[in-house]
Formats: structure tokens, sequence, C-alpha cells
């Protein structure tokens, strides 16, 4: 006994400073009622300084990671001037707009009228303009250049205003080669490609795909090509056709649809709702004077002053809202409501015959203890996220954390006044709804009067507590003894052990990896678009390029071998297409370079090399 007492000195000081906490608030609720109130309101003041971050970039990848080293080192090295764009030397993803026709009849999309009302609507987008400072812009004055000029689609080159091709000519896929022109791929423009004897010439497609780069590199032309790219969902959302079905997107299309997270406020509003429902409901009992169903209400309502408090708090601290923080108010209502109950069973387990104040220091002594455990173990946890390297995760982790804090220091202050305020009324046997004093049951007049009034206890026979309650009469004298029951116990082993084979199952179905339709609404128009992207343009990934980042002497025959055989090694992975798809500029420049360049070679080192697979 005496060892058990050397391990329980702060819980039992804890309790002691509780007990006295609850006696001070059951003597003056008012003060604690009014500061609340007041802190909610100031901190909830700096809701004025909201504002979104939808940058999925910076919120879902890893600072400091070794993609976005890469990156910065393959920027100061290959440069390029503002505006320029090329696919080969393109290190971000742009400002753009991308197209994906399909036949409506699911047939070639590549027949002459598909491919005439798809020439049509490549020239109504480059028709699309915006205005800015008066002067108004359109494609050809917002797009990526190279050399002076757009970057167009390859495909479109091939066929004339009328749908044909070109002197009637056919084309190879992935990869077409015409006389006096660079090789195109075309392995990004085709899906479902469908080909001849050969196994190369196209004779059908299923998809066609369109992308339109603008500029970016600047603030200015990133707002022009911005708007542009909002012009641009304008058009084809109103886009209709009897022989060709459009699937679009645009840089941008996470960014709004993430900006669609207010969304979830219909959402919560049910939420709230359903929740001030259940509280009032479980805190209803068959006496019209120990009935609390205002502090049902009044729970709920503090866990909504702890929300508010933390968005005010965050938004004053120059955090921004990211989308995973709408899920915080869910959590909090949802540990502000166990609170809540905790505290109100703390009251319950108290003696009607002692004081307020008296009731009030016992129900803290217990249930402030069980909520400060709680509370204290959600901090830490949202604690331990906020180290996190996502900065999503570790914004999220900081509003709830914040949050978890903000509904604790509320549930014993503003709510634990309340709690007081609502004893007081109790203890001077006043009716829950007209604040009347009333008779307890057993001397109530009538039968209408015990039914609607009476209430609270005689000093003679005090009323038993789980004898008015509706939900512990219910488990006390009918679902503990059935669940207790020996079938009910073997059952419920039976259905755990299911339950858990089947989560260890889907733990082993857990893929890593963000799909970008996921972060999309369900009837958002760019399902449709990476539904597509995702069926019929897998087979032709990205580009990757490899980067030499040394000061080394190309001329030198060995470093050539060098860098030939580190390349002929990722040609040979499985993961590439072969030596047919290689960009190497040192290959190009050994094979087809002017003799007096290659000679000016041997006396140059250059600072990198690249190469793209």
């Amino acid at each position: 006994m005496a060892s058990e007492c050397q391990f329980d000195w702060l819980e039992r000081r804890l309790s002691s400073l509780f007990y006295r906490l609850g006696k001070f608030i059951g003597r003056h609720p008012l003060p604690f009622l009014t500061v609340s109130m007041i802190a909610a309101g100031v901190f909830g003041s700096g809701m004025v300084f909201f504002y979104e971050d939808n940058d999925l970039e910076y919120l879902y990848t890893p600072e400091n990671s070794q993609a976005a080293k890469d990156r910065d080192m393959a920027e100061r090295l290959f440069p390029l001037k503002d505006g320029e764009f090329h696919p080969v030397r393109q290190t971000r993803e742009g400002r753009y707009g991308r197209l994906i026709f399909a036949a409506t009849d699911d047939g070639d999309v590549l027949r002459e009228n598909t491919m005439r009302e798809i020439l049509e609507v490549d020239q109504s987008v480059r028709g699309i303009g915006v205005t800015f400072d008066d002067e108004k812009y359109i494609f050809d004055d917002l797009c990526g250049k190279w050399d002076g000029r757009c970057y167009h689609n390859a495909i479109l080159q091939l066929y004339n205003d009328d749908g044909t091709r070109i002197n009637n000519n056919s084309f190879t896929y992935p990869v077409y080669s015409a006389d006096g022109l660079l090789p195109v791929f075309l392995g990004g423009s085709l899906g479902g490609a469908e080909f001849y004897e050969d196994q190369e010439t196209v004779k059908s497609a299923t998809v066609l795909h369109l992308v339109y780069h603008l500029k970016y590199g600047s603030r200015d032309d990133d707002a022009k090509s911005r708007a542009w790219e909002r012009e641009f969902l304008d058009v084809m959302s109103q886009y209709e056709s009897e022989n060709i079905e459009i699937a679009y997107l645009v840089s941008q299309t996470q960014e709004l649809e993430l900006e669609g997270t207010v969304s979830v406020i219909p959402l919560f509003s049910i939420t709230f709702t359903v929740l001030i429902t259940f509280s009032v409901l479980c805190c209803i009992m068959a006496d019209w004077v120990r009935s609390k169903p205002w502090l049902g209400i009044l729970g709920v309502l503090s866990a909504g002053l702890a929300i508010l408090s933390a968005l005010g708090l965050c938004s004053y601290c120059g955090l921004p809202f990211v989308n995973l923080v709408a899920a915080m108010p869910f959590l909090i209502l949802g540990i502000g409501v166990d609170d809540m109950f905790i505290m109100i069973a703390g009251w319950r387990r108290t003696s009607p015959s002692l004081s307020v104040e008296e009731r009030m220091g016992h129900a803290y002594s217990e249930a402030a203890m069980s909520i400060t455990i709680t509370s204290l173990t959600d901090v830490i946890a949202f604690g331990i996220g906020v180290t996190s390297f996502f900065p999503s995760v570790r914004i999220f982790c900081i509003y709830t954390g914040i949050a978890v804090l903000f509904d604790y220091l509320y549930q014993i202050t503003f709510f634990g006044a309340c709690m007081a305020l609502m004893g007081e009324r109790e203890a001077a046997n006043r009716h829950i709804i007209i604040c009347r004093t009333v008779l307890p049951k057993e001397e109530a007049p009538s039968t209408a009067y015990r039914i609607l009034c009476a209430g609270g206890s005689s000093a003679q026979t005090p009323p038993k507590e789980d004898e008015n309650h509706l939900m512990t009469r219910f488990f006390k004298q009918y679902y503990g003894p059935f669940i207790t029951s020996i079938l009910m116990k073997i059952l419920v082993v039976a259905l755990f052990a299911g339950f858990f084979g089947v989560a260890v199952w889907g733990c082993l179905q857990v893929e890593e990896g963000i799909r970008l339709e996921n972060f999309a609404k369900d009837d958002s128009y760019a399902v449709r678009f990476y539904n597509l992207q995702d069926e019929y343009f897998r087979e032709y990934g990205p580009a990757v390029a490899i980067t030499i980042n040394d000061e080394i002497s190309y001329s030198d025959s060995g470093v050539q071998e060098a860098i030939d055989g580190v390349i002929a090694e990722f040609e040979r992975s499985d993961f590439f297409r072969g030596a047919n798809y290689t960009q190497s500029w040192l290959r190009d420049f050994l094979s087809t370079g002017p003799t007096y360049i290659r000679k000016l070679m041997r006396l140059s080192s250059f600072k990198a090399y690249r190469t793209r697979f």
C-alpha cells in the first residue's frame, strides 16, 4: 500500500488542484463565462487574415527533398530565357491548357470529320483572349515560345484544315520522321492507336491529346496565363458537339478544386446539427430538474468556440489554410463532445445533497483529470506531427493541436461555468425549460404534473441517478446482461477476430503515392480527363533527364565512352523504351557535328552534361 502511494502523488496533487478550481468556478461562474466568450471573440477576429494555399507541389512534397535539389541544379545549369519553353528543357509543370478528344461513337478520332472539328476547336482555343491593363492578349501572345515561335502540337501539323492528312501521307507511331524534318514524338499525342501490318504505321486512334503551353516565368506573365486558363475552362465547359467529346484540364485545376474545400461548410453544418441533437437527447432524463439538454447544446458550442479560436489564432500568425485542415473541425467536435460527456458524468456521480460548489469540486477532481490526460496526449501527438517534412501535414497538425488545446481550455472554463449555472438551477429545483421551482415527483399533485413538471429530490427520498437517466437504465438493465451472456461473448470474439483479419489484409493492400483524381470532386471535369489519361497514355511516360554535374573534358575519348556506357545502361532498363527514344547531344554531335567544331571541342570542357530518355 505504501508503494502505491509513492507513485500517485502527481495524480493526488492534480486532483486536489482541480478540486479547488472546480469549487472556485462553482462560486464565480459568470467571470469564467464572460472571459471565455471575450477570448473566443478576440482570437476569432483573426479570421480577417484568413487565406488559403493550395499549391500542390509545396504542400505534398517533402521540404529539402532530393528532387527539389536536383531541379534547382538543372535550372541553374540550363537556364531558360524569360518566356522560353521547350519540353526537353522543362523542369516545372508550368502553365497550360490540355484537351483530350474522343469520338462520340468511340471510333477513330483521326477521321476527317472529327479531325476537321478538332482543328476548329484548336483555332477557337488560339483565339481565346484575356484583357489586362486595357490590352487584350490571345494565346499567341501568351504561349510558351522556342526560337521566337509558339510551341505547337506536332500532330496537328500533319493535317490540312479540312481534316485530311497532308499529301495523304501516313505516319508512324510513336516517332514520326519525314524528309527534312526532325523526328517528332507522338507517344503523348495519340492513345489507343491501331496499326497496319508493319505495326508502326497508324491506322486509327481512340483519343487525341493536345497541350497549349503558356508563359509563367514572371509574375505578370503568370497572372495573364492564369486568367487565360480560367477563360479556357469557361469556353471548354460550354462546348457541345455531336461528333467529339472533350476532356479538359489546366495547370491550376487542382488548386481550383482544393479551393472547393469551402464545400465542407454544409457538411459541417449538418454534423454540428446532428451532434447537438444527439447531445441534447443524451442529456435528457426522466426528470425535468435533473435533465440538462442546454448543456448538450453548450458543450457543442464550446467545441465550436475552440475551432473558431484556433482558425483565428493561426490566421493571426500568418499560417495558411490548406485542404487537410478542413477535417480539423470534425475531429474537434468529436473530442469536444466526448469531453463534455465526461464532465457531465462527473457531475452526475456527485451527491445531489452537496452544495453546487462542492459538487463542482468533486466533478472537476475526477472529470478534469480525465480530459487533461486525453487532451495532453492529443496535443503531444499533433506536436510530433508538426515535425513532418510535408508542409500539408505540418500545417494540419498545428491547426489541430492548437484547436485541441483551446477545446480543453474552454471545457474547463466556459463549459464548467455553464455546468455551474445549471447546477444552481438544479439546486433550486427549477424546471429545465420554464425555470420555475417545481415539486419532486413524490410530491406531485397530479399525474399530468408528474409527467410534465415534477423533478428533483426531496430531503427524505433522494432519487437514484440511474433510475432517471434513460441511457443509464438501458445499458444497466438491458444491454449489460445481453452482451455478457455466453453466446454473445463467443460471437463478439469471433467478430473481432474476423475484423482483425480483414484489417490486416487491408493494411497489406495499402499503396503509396497520390492519385491526382483523388484531389478532385467526384463530379469534377478533371476526373474524366484523368481517367482518359490513365487509360490511354501510360505506355509512354514523361521524359527523364540525366545530368552530369561535373566539369570534365568531353574531348577525352575515355570520358565519351564512359558517358555512352551510362546512357546504354539506362537504355537497357525495363523502365525505358530503348535507344530509339534517347536524346543525347553528345551522340548527335560526334556523329553529325562539323569537323571544325569537333576540333574546338577538344580545347573545351563543360560545366554540365544532360541527356533525356
